[in-house]
């Protein structure tokens, strides 16, 4: 897929989550995360070409800022493709997807999932 062609693909929630250990990095040893600070997994899905898309990343909220948790550990079954039709290196793709991500409205349905687990 080419990264215009991301822009046409109108995903779909499909699931979102929270779990705590991810608010826990490992400079944090036995202490817990921040108070208030919370952390989960969001999956989002559409058809493409007759083909099922996924993407699925970490978030977190801290202080009520929503953000993408590491970008590099952003999972898709998509691969994107240069102007000559090669793959895009692992980083650059996921910039790209972080860039796609930013570009809808991943954060309501999981500020609703927080609100509600309030």
């Amino acid at each position: 897929m080419r990264r215009a062609e991301l822009a046409a693909v109108c995903l779909r929630h499909i699931a979102s989550g929270i779990d705590l250990s991810l608010a826990a990095t490992q400079w944090s040893g036995p202490l817990p995360a921040s108070p208030g600070a919370v952390a989960g997994y969001t999956q989002w899905g559409a058809t493409w070409r007759e083909r099922e898309i996924l993407v699925r990343w970490h978030w977190g909220c801290s202080q009520e800022l929503l953000f993408v948790l590491n970008p590099a550990a952003i999972r898709a079954n998509i691969l994107l493709l240069d102007e000559t039709g090669a793959a895009q290196s692992f980083l650059l793709s996921r910039a790209q997807l972080l860039e796609w991500i930013e570009s809808f409205a991943w954060r309501e349905p999981v500020g609703e999932l927080i609100a509600a687990s309030a």
